[in-house]
């Protein structure tokens, strides 16, 4: 995933501690953060695998955090908010 607001590009990418993130890159300082550990520990969220789109301040895409499967998630770039937007498939773990 990769996706321009403004001066910070938002793309995906692996650190080797915590998996494939949400990481954003400020191109008027140069500087680089990690945005979302949504997967945590080593596992990776694979942000942006089968959908990104921006609307308006928000990025929408796709994330799997390790218990709800690839679902959808949003991130608020006016104040660096991420969040679970729905869990659609919601899994039946009593079975």
């Amino acid at each position: 995933m990769e996706i321009l607001v403004g001066d910070t590009l938002y793309f995906s990418a692996d650190d080797a501690s915590s998996g494939k993130e949400l990481w954003a890159h400020d191109t008027s300082n140069a500087s680089t953060w990690q945005v979302a550990d949504i997967y945590s520990g080593t596992g990776g969220s694979d942000p942006g695998q089968y959908m990104e789109i921006l609307v308006g301040d928000t990025l929408y895409f796709s994330a799997d955090d390790g218990s709800s499967g690839d679902e959808l998630w949003a991130h608020d770039t006016s104040n660096a908010s991420t969040w679970q937007v729905a869990d659609i498939r919601q899994r039946d773990w009593q079975q």
